[in-house]
């Protein structure tokens, strides 16, 4: 778990808690403690113009590896959060904590609900997700020695546009089938590692 901070909307001005300002706009401040003292998580607040509570996490990647994985889960990391780094993180952690056929599954599912919940369903590719998912365990995500950020410095290919390392393998015809999007196809070029 991790530090919340947010504000909430209260009647008659609330206690001066932030000062002169938020007091006079009825704003009172809410803080709990991590129960992990050694995370830290910092939030942007967003006064809402409703009464209800606007909470953005800045830095995901600051996350602890379970933070981050209950926070995506839950669907609760902000929808600049879901980036392909991210679901790379994801893929990495569920590698290393599960064999590849599950991890491969709760992935592609999971980034596929999280799809759904922003309203981009359309965007998600269960091929090209685990294709490099099966790249990735070829490339040593699930060694238990790497943090994260270290396998990516071990794996470049994979930090940046992963096109090319997909085009390995599928032709743009194969990955441009409707199928494609909501089933895993297989390659129509070179094989997949095993």
């Amino acid at each position: 778990m991790f530090k919340a901070i947010f504000l909430t909307r209260t009647s008659g001005g609330g206690p001066n808690i932030l000062g002169t300002s938020a007091r006079a706009l009825g704003w009172a401040h809410i803080a709990f403690k991590p129960l992990d003292p050694t995370t830290t998580v910092t939030f942007r607040i967003a006064p809402p113009s409703t009464h209800k509570v606007a909470i953005q996490m800045e830095t995901p990647q600051d996350l602890t590896d379970d933070a981050f994985l209950q926070a995506f889960l839950t669907c609760a990391l902000p929808a600049g959060a879901f980036n392909h780094r991210n679901h790379l993180r994801i893929a990495w952690i569920h590698l290393r904590r599960f064999p590849i056929d599950e991890a491969i599954d709760r992935t592609c599912s999971g980034i596929a609900r999280y799809a759904a919940h922003l309203g981009a369903a359309d965007r998600y590719h269960r091929t090209v997700t685990e294709a490099l998912i099966r790249l990735m365990a070829h490339a040593g995500a699930s060694d238990e020695a790497l943090s994260f950020a270290q396998f990516l410095v071990r794996a470049p290919a994979f930090s940046g546009d992963c096109r090319a390392l997909i085009a390995q393998h599928y032709s743009p015809e194969l990955l441009s089938r409707p199928e494609a999007r909501h089933t895993f196809l297989a390659p129509d070029r070179h094989p997949l590692p095993v």
